[in-house]
């Protein structure tokens, strides 16, 4: 999923996200990263947006995305609700395309 975020007043490096279940306490989050979309701090950001991944480990149910400032549980702001849906399969696919490539060109891998 994309988290996306703006108006932070006052950005920092160590401004997170959070991924939570929705009826969750802000010390009990699933999933994060900075806003430098990575685990490590790096340029403070008022706007933006990350890939979020959602770890496989989560299972179906109601979730929400939580903004924090400067590495505590200050919540400037949290998403809306969003629901996490089983897979039909527990079998894995992947895929690239093209089919066929030159060295040095690109392919796209969706799963």
């Amino acid at each position: 999923m994309t988290a996306a975020w703006s108006g932070i007043a006052a950005p920092t490096t160590t401004d997170w996200i959070g991924l939570y279940s929705a009826a969750a306490s802000d010390d009990n989050f699933l999933g994060w990263m900075y806003v430098s979309c990575s685990q490590a701090p790096a340029a403070a950001r008022a706007s933006g947006s990350c890939a979020f991944p959602i770890p496989g480990s989560v299972s179906p149910g109601t979730y929400q995305l939580r903004l924090f400032a400067a590495n505590g549980f200050t919540r400037p702001a949290s998403s809306g609700t969003f629901t996490v849906t089983a897979t039909a399969s527990s079998a894995v696919a992947l895929s690239a395309t093209p089919p066929s490539v030159q060295t040095g060109a690109s392919v796209t891998a969706a799963w």
